[in-house]
C-alpha cells in the first residue's frame, strides 16, 4: 500500500509540474503562409480514416475491416477483411502508427492491437483483455498506448510491459469521441457529438477545451470547417477543398484531409510574424 501511495503522489506532482509548464508555454511567432499538397489519392471506397508516413510516402486507408496500403499512389497491399485469421478482423475500430512507422490496428471485438510493418506484414499482437470495449487508439513517441474504452467512457494510458494498472482519465468528460490525436506530448480528443476538442497532457491532465474540431500541426492550432481549415490565433481561413471535408488526421506535421473517396496530404508552410 505504501508503494502505491508513493507512486500516486509522484504522479500527482508530475501532473502539477507538467501542467504548469504547458500553461506557461509561449505561443510561436509564426503565421501560416500557404498550404502545400504533398500527396493526393482517389479510391473506389469511402475512407473512414487515413494515416501517412512521410519517410516511406505510404498511405494507410481504413474502410470497414480493411486497411489498404498505398505507396507513391499505388496500392501495394490490403490488410484485413472480416474473419478470425491473423490478417483478418472482427471489428476494426481504429488504426495508428508507431514512432517507427509500424501500422497498429485495433480490433475492439477481439480486444487486441495487431502490429504490422510498413508493407502490411504481421509483426506481433498486444492483448487488451483488461478493457471492456476499447474503440480508439493512439501511440506516442515513447510508445505509450492511449486507449479509449467506450464502456467506462475513459481514456487509459497503457504500457504493455508494465505491471501497473492503466491510468484512466477524462471520465464524465466525453460524449462520443471520434479520434485521439497527438502533438508532441499533447493529446487532442475530438468529440463529434459535443463538437468540442479536449486537450490533455501525456499524464491525462486536461489543459484546454475548445469548440469545434481542432487539430495541432507542428506549430499551431487549426479548426476544421466545411471547406476550410482556420488558423485559430489569427482567424485566417485556408480553402483546401471544393467538397465538404469529412475529417482531418495529423501526424508529425502532415495533415490528411479526407473527402469521402479522396484524400490529400497537406503541409502548412510558415513565415515569421512581424
Amino acid at each position: 500500500m505504501g508503494k502505491n501511495k508513493s507512486f500516486f503522489l509522484t504522479i500527482t506532482l508530475l501532473l502539477v509540474l507538467f501542467g504548469c509548464s504547458q500553461i506557461m508555454q509561449k505561443r510561436t511567432n509564426l503565421i501560416p503562409k500557404k498550404v502545400d499538397i504533398i500527396e493526393h489519392l482517389s479510391v473506389n471506397f469511402p475512407i473512414e480514416k487515413a494515416l501517412y508516413d512521410p519517410i516511406t510516402r505510404t498511405i494507410y486507408a481504413k474502410n470497414g475491416n480493411e486497411i489498404q496500403i498505398f505507396k507513391n499512389g499505388k496500392k501495394i497491399n490490403v490488410v484485413g477483411r472480416s474473419g478470425f485469421g491473423q490478417n483478418q478482423f472482427n471489428q476494426l475500430s481504429d488504426i495508428a502508427l508507431s514512432p517507427a512507422g509500424d501500422l497498429l490496428a485495433l480490433d475492439s471485438f477481439r480486444k487486441k492491437i495487431y502490429r504490422y510493418d510498413q508493407e502490411g506484414s504481421f509483426i506481433a499482437q498486444i492483448d487488451l483483455s483488461i478493457f471492456a470495449n476499447p474503440v480508439l487508439l493512439q501511440m506516442t513517441n515513447d510508445e505509450k498506448i492511449y486507449i479509449y474504452d467506450s464502456a467506462t467512457n475513459e481514456i487509459y494510458i497503457y504500457e504493455n510491459f508494465s505491471n501497473e494498472e492503466p491510468l484512466g482519465f477524462g471520465k464524465f468528460t466525453f460524449s462520443k469521441p471520434q479520434q485521439i490525436g497527438k502533438f508532441k506530448d499533447t493529446l487532442f480528443i475530438y468529440d463529434i457529438k459535443m463538437n468540442k476538442t479536449f486537450l490533455f497532457n501525456s499524464f491525462g491532465q486536461e489543459l484546454e477545451e475548445i469548440n469545434g474540431n481542432i487539430f495541432i500541426d507542428q506549430y499551431e492550432k487549426f479548426q476544421v470547417e466545411e471547406f476550410y481549415i482556420k488558423h485559430l490565433r489569427t482567424g485566417k481561413k485556408y480553402q483546401i477543398s471544393t467538397f465538404p471535408i469529412d475529417n482531418c488526421f495529423v501526424r508529425n506535421g502532415n495533415i490528411i484531409v479526407i473527402r469521402n473517396k479522396e484524400l490529400d496530404v497537406i503541409k502548412i508552410q510558415y513565415d515569421k510574424e512581424n
